[in-house]
């Protein structure tokens, strides 16, 4: 085989066919989604949507670049770029209803960050507009330092408090059992005094009753 056979086949193994650049094809989510105040707060359906949009939006911008064929579909009177993304097409390669695409493009809208443009007879121009970011990656960082500084606070304080409760439990497990072994043993308190309780002489009883009987026969007499 010569060496230009070689090449050949080398090359045509080499090639990327159809099925291998759909499996690695992608779209990216934006950092800022995640730690901008004023967007990490969006339903995770609409950062999403944003990411495929943004998508869309760099494939026209291919096109109009390169000079494709009806290029200019995607370009508007300005110069600015729009892609054409109907929300049938959305509501099937997100797996959402058509009504929960229509409230995640609301919630792009109200963010600022997408603009949709009725045109007659035509399909809406969908514009993906840039972030207005008042922090940045390093912002982020620090504010997620203080809420596990927080929570490091507040987990010390619970413990701190789940041991004082097992403490006072085995207090007053301890007072409990030293009030029963005292009752067992004949002891009751009197104000901050232990009496012992004196069990009932039966000659001192009897004694008592010889008594009174002697007296009431000396009355008698």
């Amino acid at each position: 085989m010569s060496k230009n056979t070689k090449q050949k086949d080398s090359k045509k193994k080499r090639r990327i066919s159809a099925v291998k650049a759909s499996k690695e094809s992608y779209f990216k989510l934006h950092w800022f989604l995640l730690y901008e105040d004023k967007y990490r707060k969006l339903s995770p359906k609409a950062k999403l949507l944003y990411g495929l949009l943004r998508s869309r939006f760099e494939l026209s911008n291919t096109n109009v670049q390169n000079g494709v064929p009806d290029a200019d579909n995607f370009i508007d009177e300005e110069n600015n770029i729009f892609c054409i993304f109907d929300n049938v097409e959305i509501s099937f390669l997100l797996d959402m209803s058509v009504p929960t695409v229509i409230d995640a493009k609301k919630e792009l809208d109200e963010a600022e960050l997408l603009e949709e443009v009725q045109i007659k007879d035509q399909a809406n121009r969908m514009y993906v507009l840039d972030p207005v970011l008042d922090s940045d990656m390093w912002t982020f960082k620090q504010q997620l330092a203080d809420i596990k500084a927080k929570k490091a606070e507040k987990d010390k304080e619970r413990v701190r408090k789940q041991k004082e409760k097992r403490q006072q439990k085995a207090l007053e497990k301890k007072q409990e059992k030293a009030k029963k072994k005292a009752l067992a043993n004949g002891v009751v308190n009197v104000g901050n005094e232990n009496v012992e309780e004196k069990s009932c002489d039966s000659k001192n009883l009897n004694h008592t009753k010889r008594t009174i009987l002697l007296f009431f026969v000396i009355q008698k007499i």
